[in-house]
């Protein structure tokens, strides 16, 4: 059962996380719709906090979609638009990044989507994620050299 404490805006985080995790903002919120779906389903056991469960759950579907469209469609990369850019060149380089990250696997794209867009700390994911602190670091460098990579290609 969902916690009574799960606000709107906790709802609207989740679709969030999912949206920095999937390309297309349709599906992300069928993903946390059905996340949503699940926990209520589902037992929370208490082993983690109800949140990282749920982001769990939500990950989880996210990889799920990612095999789902490597298998049967490559990714397309949405158009992205600037309502008011004081400079042509930021929105040159925003859009770099954003394709860039979305070439990553997912597991890049989630790491840089918490720490930098959510601002977690290495010791929230590592709690998050339930492993130890050297694992959160290694997926962030790899994740940033992938990036680098990416960026300069």
């Amino acid at each position: 059962m969902i916690s009574s404490d799960f606000t709107q805006t906790d709802r609207a985080h989740l679709i969030c996380f999912v949206r920095k995790l999937v390309s297309n903002p349709d599906t992300a919120e069928d993903i946390a719709h059905d996340a949503l779906l699940r926990a209520q389903k589902f037992e929370h056991r208490g082993e983690s906090s109800f949140t990282t469960w749920l982001y769990k759950i939500a990950r989880n579907l996210c990889i799920d979609q990612y095999r789902r469209e490597s298998r049967y469609q490559s990714c397309s990369f949405p158009e992205l638009v600037a309502d008011s850019a004081p400079e042509p060149q930021l929105c040159i380089l925003d859009e770099q990044v954003h394709r860039a990250i979305l070439g990553l696997d997912l597991s890049g794209r989630e790491i840089l989507q918490l720490r930098f867009y959510e601002g977690l700390s290495l010791e929230e994911l590592a709690v998050r994620f339930q492993t130890p602190l050297s694992t959160q670091k290694s997926r962030l460098y790899r994740a940033l050299a992938k990036l680098r990579k990416r960026l300069t290609n």
